[in-house]
């Protein structure tokens, strides 16, 4: 019978050890914090996640965080003071929202929203012309369209205009 017993607890006793130590071990412990995972992968640095660099969408600190609409574009002159300011501020993120959702637009606004995600001499370009933007005059809208005249370039001084277009009660990006 001693031998029987001896055989038992050994044998208890490996299953114990085989599964983790004692049954207290083995318990879920919901209070228990979980291992945090220390690897840290760095994104590759190519053209769809550029790292940010001076000069390429890093805020200045001395222009507010918000833009001037608010994000409220219901005058296309909103939409317009926008890009100047992510080009002034280095804030890009509000820039997507500009063109139109349904994919309308042309080439040069379709890139004015995807500045984020640009190359730095795209960016860089982009930021030494618009920076300096500013609305000439009242916008003209007929219907669901709109112009706005601007001057912008390095020094200010060249003259373009922006075409908006009115979806839902909201003005957005359609061609430069």
């Amino acid at each position: 019978m001693n031998i029987y017993r001896i055989v038992v607890v050994s044998l208890f006793c490996a299953a114990l050890t085989a599964c983790g130590g004692n049954a207290a071990n083995n318990v879920i412990n919901p209070a228990a914090p979980k291992p945090a995972n220390t690897a840290v992968v760095p994104l590759p640095n190519n053209s769809a996640t550029p790292a940010p660099t001076p000069g390429r969408g890093v805020p200045d600190p001395s222009i507010p965080d918000a833009a001037p609409s608010g994000g409220v574009y219901d005058k296309p002159e909103k939409v317009v003071e926008d890009v100047f300011y992510a080009a002034k501020a280095g804030r890009m993120a509000t820039l997507p929202a500009l063109c139109n959702p349904d994919g309308s637009g042309d080439k040069d606004t379709k890139d004015i929203c995807g500045m984020g995600t640009a190359t730095d001499e795209k960016l860089g370009e982009f930021r030494k012309e618009f920076r300096t933007g500013k609305i000439v005059g009242a916008p003209v809208v007929s219907g669901d369209t709109a112009k706005v005249k601007f001057k912008f370039g390095a020094d200010g001084n060249k003259d373009e205009e922006f075409e908006l277009k009115l979806v839902k009660g909201r003005w957005y990006l359609q061609s430069f």
